[in-house]
């Protein structure tokens, strides 16, 4: 009942109206997780009737998050529509990147092929990279070290390209002292790794040294 009660007929941009469309936003994303039938009914008909970027975004993230079978579709065809605009793009890319699937790492490696996806864009860094390492512990603290591996090289790469954006990459490893023993062992072989660059930026020595001087 709560998610039905709609803000308006016609988008609107007032005090009343953002705060329904987020409550509403909000249990769709709850009943995205209940019975799966239902949860794609009602995902894809909101990103098909949405008039506003708000409600678009909020049925894809609620698909990607409870893994729904019509994610795969939603994404595709939010592809097809905005892959001319970078800023909106940022977000599919972050969707993506914090995704709670078991092959998150793989798709956020398959992404940096991505026609959109630049590493010489700042912002596709953040949404990609950025919200991987930052906002999807799972993937990226993965016991095996991969999601440290996939940071070494971008921010291989990144320290000729972007040394001020690597300096801001580099941030989820140093914070090693917070993860257990195992963890901190890779993290610690990881930064002593991007260390050992022969070329290492200014930015990225003082940030690496000072973790590895406290860990």
């Amino acid at each position: 009942a709560v998610y039905r009660a709609s803000p308006s007929e016609e988008y609107r941009v007032d005090y009343r109206d953002i705060g329904l469309r987020a409550l509403r936003n909000c249990c769709l994303y709850y009943l995205a997780f209940g019975d799966r039938d239902r949860a794609v009914r009602l995902t894809t008909k909101q990103y098909h009737q949405a008039d506003n970027m708000t409600d678009t975004l909020a049925a894809m993230a609620a698909a990607v998050a409870a893994q729904l079978p019509c994610q795969a579709t939603l994404l595709a065809e939010f592809d097809e529509r905005w892959h001319h605009d970078g800023l909106v793009m940022d977000k599919w890319f972050s969707l993506q990147a914090t995704s709670p699937a078991a092959d998150a790492l793989d798709r956020v490696k398959s992404l940096l092929t991505h026609s959109a996806f630049s590493l010489n864009n700042p912002n596709r860094v953040r949404a990609l990279i950025g919200a991987f390492a930052a906002n999807n512990p799972a993937a990226f603290h993965a016991a095996d070290g991969s999601g440290y591996a996939l940071l070494v090289e971008i921010l291989t790469e990144l320290n000729t390209r972007n040394p001020q954006v690597a300096s801001r990459m580099v941030e989820p490893l140093i914070l090693l002292k917070r993860y257990d023993l195992p963890r901190q062992r890779l993290m610690r072989a990881t930064l002593e790794r991007l260390k050992a660059l022969e070329n290492l930026s200014g930015d990225l020595f003082e940030k690496i040294s000072k973790a590895l001087a406290d860990a």
